[in-house]
């Protein structure tokens, strides 16, 4: 069980959190049915300054953890979930991206549908914003050579 970091239940909201890819060592059927969602956080630190002050945020990686609700009923359309601190969240089976999943797997796979939706929405902007910065050069040369 060295791969899991936390697990705590706080008003029936399990959260089971671990390094990337290790599968948990623990077997959560013994607790009813639940769901799941993957997420990913950047892991670093701060760099300071001699007067204690945050300078600089030093990036070490990503870790990538899982969020696991317990199921409170099923309809005839879906389930509901329990999030602690929230309303009750619905997910319909035939939604084609859906909030948490009933297998680890097809959360997984949601997670990669949802990383790489965003490296193509950053990466049009990156390409947007890089176009724009040359053109902003080039009219920045052309108003200097004319003065």
């Amino acid at each position: 069980m060295s791969e899991i970091k936390n697990l705590f239940d706080l008003g029936g909201l399990s959260i089971l959190l671990w390094d990337k890819h290790n599968l948990p060592k623990i077997n959560l059927s013994n607790y009813g049915m639940f769901a799941y969602r993957y997420y990913d956080a950047a892991t670093g630190y701060w760099d300071y300054d001699h007067d204690g002050e945050p300078t600089h945020y030093q990036k070490t990686g990503i870790e990538i953890h899982l969020e696991v609700y317990k199921v409170l009923r099923f309809t005839p359309k879906g389930f509901i979930i329990e999030r602690f601190g929230e309303k009750d969240k619905f997910i319909n089976h035939s939604w084609r991206k859906k909030f948490a999943h009933l297998s680890l797997q097809q959360a997984m796979e949601s997670f990669v549908a949802r990383k790489k939706s965003q490296v193509r929405k950053l990466s049009a902007q990156l390409e947007t914003a890089n176009a724009a910065y040359r053109q902003g050069l080039i009219e920045l040369t052309e108003m200097s050579m004319a003065m």
